[in-house]
């Protein structure tokens, strides 16, 4: 849906980052959709003043949400616990596999 992330890692807790425009016919938010320690997230800047930015936020949830995942594959991992994680999705069925990288 959105193409190659602006930023992209093999960090688990830093893993990708975009920046997306949503708009109606009056107004525009920006928000970030990123990886981070605690898993995907969507977030804004409050100091903006983005009125309705919530109502966007959700709508926004809702079109990823309802979107047909392109195929993908990415190994990430997280070395708080060496871990290797792959995850993707072939035909609009997602996966996801953790192993052990002890002595990475």
């Amino acid at each position: 849906m959105f193409g190659e992330p602006l930023y992209k890692s093999d960090n688990a807790e830093d893993a990708y980052y975009y920046l997306i425009e949503v708009s109606d016919d009056t107004s525009k938010w920006y928000f970030t959709v990123y990886e981070g320690p605690s898993g995907p997230a969507i977030g804004y800047d409050e100091k903006e003043n983005q009125t309705n930015a919530r109502e966007a936020c959700k709508a926004l949830l809702e079109k990823i949400k309802g979107t047909t995942p392109a195929d993908f594959n990415e190994v990430i991992y997280y070395e708080d616990f060496d871990s290797k994680i792959t995850y993707g999705c072939k035909n609009g069925e997602c996966f996801y596999k953790e192993e052990n990288e002890e002595g990475r």
